[in-house]
């Protein structure tokens, strides 16, 4: 991932957190970046209007700290730049990740690349996907590539879309 001391903010997307709830690996996400993570009211709501997800997800936000940002209705250039980002077809806690981060600094993790890869590159946003947030997992000894594994196969059997069948075959993919 880079430098150990970098300290700076993680906006987690809803695809990325279903992920490590499909995967059932959702306690061990705010471990993998230790008080980085964070999430975006937006990106809580969208998640809690599903009632199979909401108390995963008001669980995990309580027991593991995360810490919860109001969408900053006063910041003129977040708020146009999250308009025009919904009016081009985004959704709300995507839009409101990419806004916040743009004029705030902070990175995102989101898998949804067709949409964000793009906007990510033209202003300078780093953005963690799933499959890196693993890689990571991997090099700081929290999930084995066994587990990877598993994790990935109970995704793709649950319906979520991930760039690669097992850990193997995205690092081949990677190169």
């Amino acid at each position: 991932m880079g430098k150990e001391d970098d300290k700076t903010k993680i906006l987690l997307d809803a695809d990325v957190i279903r992920n490590f709830i499909s995967g059932e690996k959702l306690d061990l996400l705010a471990k993998i970046f230790s008080e980085r993570f964070c999430i975006i009211d937006r990106v809580k709501n969208e998640l809690c209007r599903s009632k199979k997800l909401k108390e995963n997800v008001m669980d995990f936000i309580k027991t593991e700290n995360i810490q919860e940002i109001g969408f900053p209705d006063s910041d003129m250039d977040i708020v146009f730049e999250y308009g025009r980002l919904i009016r081009d077809g985004l959704g709300d806690g995507e839009s409101a990740c990419l806004a916040f981060a743009r004029y705030r600094k902070t990175y995102i993790s989101s898998s949804n690349l067709k949409d964000v890869l793009n906007y990510c590159k033209t202003n300078g946003i780093k953005n963690i996907p799933t499959m890196e947030v693993l890689r990571e997992a991997l090099a700081k000894n929290i999930l084995t590539e066994n587990e990877i594994d598993m994790f990935i196969g109970k995704c793709i059997s649950k319906g979520e879309r991930l760039p690669a069948k097992n850990w193997g075959e995205y690092i081949i993919l990677d190169k």
